[in-house]
């Protein structure tokens, strides 16, 4: 019994993290989709900065191409509701 509430426990576990996960998944895909609703085009550059811990900063710019633009398009039509 005691075995079979552990495994219940971590099933919960699991499915919460998935959940937590899903969710800053969504809030940063719409964050795009939000940009590209509102003219993000081929040629535009998106600038990404990311900071360490440790306080170490890294930051790239990057042009969107044609490619990115398609790979937009289709998470615009992915449904993550289900």
């Amino acid at each position: 019994e005691e075995f079979l509430l552990c495994k219940a426990n971590e099933r919960r576990m699991d499915r919460d993290r998935l959940k937590y996960t899903l969710q800053r998944v969504r809030r940063r895909l719409s964050v795009l989709l939000a940009v590209n609703q509102n003219g993000i085009r081929e040629g535009s550059i998106i600038e990404i900065k990311v900071t360490t811990a440790e306080g170490e900063s890294f930051d790239s710019n990057l042009k969107i191409t044609a490619d990115d633009m398609d790979m937009i398009g289709q998470l615009k039509n992915m449904s993550f509701n289900k």
